[in-house]
């Protein structure tokens, strides 16, 4: 199963959304000594979770803004799957009522469990809410779309009337009163028209074009389309992150680094290289490099309280760089050390498992600021392979 998930979670009707991140699976993809992933979608909070890296790991390479997709997704997951508990009413504090009902729809509604949740303790405060999409996941067969749809949503105004029954139930629990509503101005259904209802309908062995149908209620629909509530997507974007205490209720602190990319470019190339030698000198010197050696966890903590230095973007980016080149250097989990890699912001730079290498995408010119003979992949490739560790300047490519 893990071999099949990597080689086709791309692919997300073959339903691999269904895989759980627990304790096991996450095990599994720490220990896979064979790592073949071209990316890897698992949030870091479930390496914290389960205890694969320590806090101040967590806090360097967390992402530090959510999607509200992100949120609903881990609280939701440790909630139904994870089994700990949390006020859901607080979700709303931060995502509008009706982008919230919408999102669990794509995060947890995948399943009964899923859906026996939504109903039992979500719907009864959104069966207002108007259905802009499909009523319910295209993953469930046909008698479980007509025992949820009806309970997830009120009844479509429009109704899908064709000579196949099979198809016509299908068509009625899967489509929105907006989806019937671009039926019924097409005249007939052919695949290529939709492509993602087409991808849908498949799934429920419909092939054949399809014609003759008819959408009943049309004038009905126009006549009480005006007191359907219209759809808001408002919502707190700059609380949606780990440091939120009423969302994530960690036992530590967390720091907000987003504004340091934002002053990236505000230094002159020749400051710059003024923190490159500051950081070789004071931070990669041989007696520092061994404790880094030693204990990757060593450098973050010296950077967190090391005063002497300003905290910017370039030392912020070198620092990440050396832990990872750390955990490589002590063959540490691939699938940890890409997973972190991932989320080293603002730098091109990937992470190569078969190789256990970082390869930085070195260009020698900047398209951010003209003044620069080079861009940040050059000065941070240099400055952390001055070493006198070959092994660890191995690590390392342009």
């Amino acid at each position: 199963m893990i071999k099949e998930y990597k080689e086709k979670k791309d692919n997300q009707y073959l339903n691999f959304r269904l895989i759980i991140p627990n304790k096991y699976f996450i095990s599994r993809l720490v220990n896979d000594k064979e790592l073949h992933l071209s990316y890897t979608d698992l949030n870091t909070y479930y390496l914290l979770k389960y205890n694969y890296i320590s806090n101040i790991t967590f806090d360097y390479f967390k992402k530090e803004i959510l999607s509200e997709h992100d949120v609903v997704s881990i609280l939701f997951i440790d909630i139904i799957y994870l089994k700990n508990n949390f006020d859901i009413t607080k979700i709303t504090n931060y995502i509008n009522n009706n982008y919230f009902y919408k999102t669990i729809f794509g995060v947890i509604g995948i399943n009964v469990d899923g859906i026996e949740y939504i109903i039992n303790n979500i719907s009864n405060r959104h069966y207002d809410s108007y259905c802009y999409n499909y009523r319910i996941n295209p993953c469930f067969p046909r008698d479980l779309l007509i025992k949820y749809s009806s309970k997830l949503y009120k009844p479509n105004i429009l109704y899908f009337k064709y000579s196949d029954k099979y198809i016509e139930d299908i068509f009625n629990n899967l489509c929105s009163d907006n989806l019937l509503k671009e039926l019924h101005y097409s005249k007939s259904f052919k695949y290529g028209s939709n492509f993602n209802l087409n991808l849908c309908l498949k799934k429920y062995n419909i092939s054949q074009n399809i014609q003759n149908f008819e959408i009943l209620n049309f004038e009905k629909y126009i006549l009480n389309k005006p007191s359907i509530k219209t759809e808001q997507f408002n919502m707190n974007e700059e609380d949606l992150w780990f440091g939120n205490k009423t969302l994530f209720n960690f036992n530590f602190t967390l720091n907000n680094y987003e504004n340091l990319s934002d002053n990236m470019y505000d230094y002159s190339y020749d400051e710059i290289n003024m923190f490159s030698d500051i950081f070789i000198k004071e931070y990669l010197n041989d007696e520092e490099l061994s404790k880094i050696l030693k204990n990757p966890e060593y450098i973050l903590y010296k950077y967190e309280n090391d005063y002497s230095i300003e905290k910017n973007f370039f030392y912020f980016s070198v620092v990440k760089c050396c832990f990872v080149g750390s955990l490589i250097y002590n063959n540490y989990s691939k699938f940890i050390i890409y997973s972190l890699v991932n989320l080293i912001d603002c730098i091109n730079l990937k992470y190569l498992p078969q190789d256990n290498r970082i390869y930085f995408d070195c260009k020698y010119y900047c398209e951010e600021n003209y003044d620069w003979p080079c861009d940040y992949e050059v000065i941070i490739s240099y400055t952390i392979t001055t070493t006198s560790n070959d092994d660890f300047n191995y690590i390392f490519f342009p």
